[in-house]
């Protein structure tokens, strides 16, 4: 690479899972068309930038960060430095990072699994969710998949259902972690689909998925951006989506309320952090430059087409929206009874 391009610089410690998808995501940037735009934070940013991500490469929050990272990049002309740190679905990240220094050169991604849930369970993590970070901006929502590993015996969810029922606690389901999303919401399922599904928590979307295909587990929830291709290509079956709505990007896969099992919602979302006391024109210089990045063409188009819906939120609705989320997630561990268990 020529002297003077800004780089997208990996400190993973999962180098050898770098996924197929940077690749795709590549084509998103365009070298050297980046905004200028620096009214008010003309000093900012002087030095390389790191992203914290909580999650391993090649997870939907690892190709959302580089892809984010990447265009931040090209955009500012300072080298964007991901930094993967994998563990208790994301509560470890936000953990170092809630102690980063509050400048912007530091940031971190975040889940509702890592932000909004792990805060409300037992052992509580070491930071709070509505003071210790400056929400920037909300990058996406997204359905989840329910899926099922080929081998078993039910193509459909009212299919699983009865198996469930048949054999109770002998079907497993994994997530990307305790406490995450897709966690929360085959506890959700069991509850209104009156199952009991045992929970196999790993520590991210990618190490869940190949353990799905392989079938050392039998269902998962998971993006719809990861799991798709391995439908297409026959090493999974999709059962539904977790949303009010079908994906984009599967029309023919119905959702979980159309499957048979009614109330039944649960959306996804990445969003992206600063530390709290970060100074508020720093923060509002990324989040102007997050949300021109979303409403690009390319970048939706790039999303859409994967069944992930781009949002570019402001500060103030990311901030709504992680305390809605508490809320939210605050009801469903009342009505599960659910309790922080030791996964080892």
């Amino acid at each position: 690479m020529s002297a003077g391009v800004p780089t997208l610089t990996v400190m993973s410690r999962h180098d050898s899972m770098l996924p197929a998808i940077g690749a795709a995501l590549a084509f998103l940037v365009a070298p050297g068309t980046g905004s200028t735009q620096t009214t008010g934070t003309s000093a900012y940013p002087v030095k390389p930038v790191r992203i914290i991500v909580g999650f391993p490469a090649g997870g939907a929050s690892d190709s959302m960060a580089r892809m984010v990272g990447q265009k931040l990049a090209e955009s500012w002309g300072q080298s964007m430095v991901m930094d993967n740190r994998p563990g208790a679905g994301g509560v470890l990240a936000l953990e170092v990072f809630a102690n980063a220094a509050p400048d912007g050169y530091t940031l971190s991604m975040a889940t509702p699994g890592m932000l909004t849930i792990a805060p409300l369970l037992e052992r509580k993590p070491s930071y709070d969710p509505l003071k210790s970070f400056a929400p920037i901006s909300v990058l996406i929502m997204a359905n989840q998949l329910f899926s099922a590993t080929m081998s078993l015996p039910a193509g459909t969810v009212k299919e699983l259902i009865a198996l469930a029922k048949a054999r109770p606690g002998t079907i497993n389901y994994a997530s990307s972690g305790f406490g995450t999303t897709p966690h929360l919401t085959g506890e959700l399922f069991n509850l209104l689909a009156g199952v009991k599904m045992v929970h196999v928590p790993y520590k991210g979307s990618g190490p869940a998925l190949t353990d799905l295909i392989s079938g050392q587990v039998q269902v998962g929830f998971g993006p719809v951006l990861a799991g798709l291709p391995h439908v297409k290509a026959g090493r999974i079956k999709a059962l539904a989506v977790t949303g009010t709505r079908r994906s984009v990007n599967a029309p023919d896969i119905p959702t979980v309320i159309e499957a048979g099992v009614p109330k039944f919602d649960m959306m996804t979302w990445t969003g992206i952090l600063a530390p709290a006391r970060t100074p508020p024109g720093i923060v509002a210089r990324i989040g102007a430059e997050v949300q021109r990045i979303m409403h690009q063409p390319d970048t939706r188009a790039f999303l859409v087409n994967r069944g992930v819906e781009p949002v570019g939120s402001t500060s103030e609705e990311f901030a709504s929206l992680i305390r809605s989320e508490m809320q939210k997630w605050r009801d469903l561990l009342q009505r599960t009874g659910l309790k922080l268990r030791t996964t080892g």
